[in-house]
């Protein structure tokens, strides 16, 4: 029984470990917020803590099975000062909570991700995107 209790101990402790996949964005301080425009790039930045939270939580390292219905609405930027540390295309539907609209890609370590968008992320971005 000891062996079965330290086992599910085991487990609960590590199904509450943060994920720690996004810590090389731990010292980002702006988050650029491009917008495609017909020809025309828009370009918004973010310094808030509160926001770029938002967006570097978007990059967890897991992927999701997302259909592509729809192309890249714009790209994040995520920075340390001037250096970039990732770049990670997204779309989003304003107004919109679910659908395939919703989304952010990135590429690190070899390895490339898709997943939807959290709620607070569509939000954020879907209010950049209805302000361009």
């Amino acid at each position: 029984m000891k062996p079965f209790a330290a086992a599910v101990l085991l487990l609960a402790v590590a199904c509450t470990q943060p994920n720690n996949y996004n810590k090389f964005l731990n010292t980002t301080n702006r988050v650029d917020i491009l917008v495609y425009n017909g020809g025309d790039t828009l370009y918004f930045d973010t310094q808030d803590s509160t926001g770029i939270d938002i967006l570097r939580s978007q990059v967890n390292g897991k992927t999701n099975d997302v259909k592509d219905t729809c192309s890249a609405l714009g790209l994040l930027r995520f920075r340390q000062d001037s250096t970039v540390l990732l770049e990670a295309p997204f779309a989003v539907t304003p107004g919109k909570s679910e659908g395939n609209c919703n989304y952010i890609t990135y590429a690190h370590d070899d390895d490339s991700y898709v997943q939807p968008l959290s709620e607070r992320a569509q939000k954020l971005l879907g209010r950049v995107v209805q302000n361009k």
